[in-house]
């Protein structure tokens, strides 16, 4: 079938210097992969994980550690381990695949006039009044509308989660999908039963390490590094807006400025309307 694999990435608890940065920020991204697709990559990642295992002693990719240099990858190579990422970007760069992304913070709710009063409203079992799981759910909205738009895509598809919200191998009604997914379940699995798991873990930790990049004063020359691997990947993001920046003389402030004038052409709450209904709601 038709495979989606989705995973999410966020900063918890740490903050940018942005001025709609919060702790609380989330971000899904899912990966769509055809029934042809899904053979080819899983026959590809295998080869990579067999040449990992004997290059490194590691199991899989996990990117948060390949870039850290921790666990398997401690000894590794700064150089070495940005070749990896460097492997990856030329993955996507050639096989454009598409994907979809959904990112929310507390205030972003509110700016979008999306205000939840009941604290246990819930819908296929995700918790509304939550930053993560209203994401999630708003990212399978885009999925079910990404399918009415594809006629042409065999029905049922399945959606593959990774591990974390809910424990692998276990599933999740969605009547949100009725008529769409497989039985009507989200399937929960780890990155290491599930490969393709390990390629939507490469494009979260990346599109998260730009942000944070271009959210923040002080930049590397590993950050630009980063920057030019991602260009190079030129993910396909078919809801994302791509814009080049000036590695050298782009501030936080030009990233503020940029989603600004998105939240005014969008009729969302100013700052000053914002911070006004958050003290309404929660002094």
């Amino acid at each position: 079938m038709t495979g989606i694999y989705i995973d999410d990435t966020g900063t918890p608890g740490i903050k940018s210097k942005s001025i709609y940065d919060t702790t609380d920020r989330k971000t899904w991204v899912a990966l769509i992969l055809s029934k042809e697709q899904r053979k080819e990559a899983y026959s590809q990642m295998e080869g990579c994980i067999k040449e990992i295992k004997i290059m490194f002693g590691a199991s899989e990719f996990h990117f948060t550690d390949i870039y850290s240099g921790t666990k398997e990858f401690a000894s590794v190579d700064l150089r070495v381990r940005i070749e990896i990422f460097r492997g990856f970007a030329e993955i996507f760069k050639q096989m454009k695949y598409p994907m979809l992304i959904q990112t929310f913070t507390s205030d972003d709710i509110l700016r979008n006039k999306i205000v939840i009063s009941d604290k246990k409203i819930k819908a296929d079992n995700f918790n509304l009044s939550n930053t993560s799981d209203l994401a999630l759910f708003f990212l399978l909205f885009r999925i079910k509308n990404y399918l009415k738009e594809n006629i042409n895509i065999p029905l049922p598809i399945e959606i593959i989660i990774d591990e974390g919200r809910q424990k692998k191998n276990t599933i999740q009604k969605c009547e949100l999908l009725k008529g769409y997914l497989n039985n009507e379940n989200l399937m929960y699995r780890s990155s290491a039963d599930d490969h393709l798991l390990q390629l939507i873990d490469f494009v979260a930790f990346s599109i998260n390490k730009v942000r944070w990049i271009l959210t923040n004063d002080k930049k590397t020359d590993i950050d630009y590094e980063m920057l030019k691997i991602c260009e190079t990947a030129n993910f396909n993001i078919l809801n994302i807006k791509k814009q080049k920046v000036n590695f050298k003389e782009h501030s936080f402030q030009d990233y503020d400025k940029v989603l600004r004038g998105v939240y005014d052409r969008n009729n969302n709450l100013s700052d000053l309307e914002l911070e006004e209904l958050k003290k309404n709601l929660f002094d």
